[in-house]
C-alpha cells in the first residue's frame, strides 16, 4: 500500500453553486448549457449531474461568486433553447482542499475526511475525491473549522 502524505489543506472562499433543475435529458443539452456560459467566458470549476428521472436531469456547477448573477442571466435568457425549468444559487460556498499523493489508496481516508465535516457540522454540497485531492464544498461559514479539523487529524501525515 502507497504511503499516505497529506501536503496541504486549505479553504477558497468567493464561490457559488448553481442548479439548473428540470434541464432536459437528451444527448447535446449539457454541452449547450455550457457552450452558453462559455460565450461570455464564464470558467466552469466543478460539474456534477443527477440521475435522469421523467426524462429530465439537474446539473450542479461551481463558479466564482463574483460572476454567478451573469451566469444566471445568461442561462434564463437562453432558458426556452436549453429547455431547463428553473435555476437555485447558493453564493456563501467554499471549496476545502486536502491535497497529498496515496489518498486513494486508504480506504479511511474518505470517512475520516467526512468526520471532520461532521463534527463541524459543515454540509457537504459537492465532494470529488481522486489519488492527489478530496474537495469539499461547503457552506463559507463553516470552511475555517472544518479546515482546522482536518489539519488536526491529518497532522501526523505530513502537513
Amino acid at each position: 500500500m502507497e504511503k499516505m502524505v497529506i501536503s496541504s489543506v486549505k479553504t477558497e472562499a468567493g464561490l457559488a453553486q448553481l442548479t439548473i433543475v428540470g434541464l432536459v435529458d437528451e444527448i447535446g443539452a449539457i454541452k449547450s448549457v455550457f457552450h452558453e456560459l462559455s460565450e461570455e467566458k464564464i470558467v466552469i470549476d466543478m460539474i456534477l449531474q443527477s440521475p435522469g428521472k421523467d426524462g429530465k436531469v439537474d446539473v450542479i456547477f461551481t463558479i466564482n461568486k463574483e460572476i454567478a448573477d451573469l451566469a444566471a442571466d445568461v442561462l434564463m435568457s437562453a432558458r426556452k433553447k436549453l429547455k431547463f425549468d428553473t435555476i437555485q444559487m447558493n453564493k456563501k460556498l467554499a471549496k476545502v482542499t486536502l491535497t497529498g499523493s496515496g489518498l486513494m489508496s486508504h480506504s479511511d481516508i474518505v470517512p475520516r475526511v467526512l468526520s471532520c465535516f461532521n463534527e463541524c457540522n459543515a454540509p457537504m454540497d459537492v465532494i470529488s475525491t481522486s489519488e492527489i485531492a478530496i474537495k469539499v464544498f461547503t457552506d463559507v461559514d463553516k470552511a475555517a473549522r472544518a479546515v482546522e479539523l482536518l489539519r488536526e487529524e491529518f497532522d501526523d501525515y505530513g502537513l
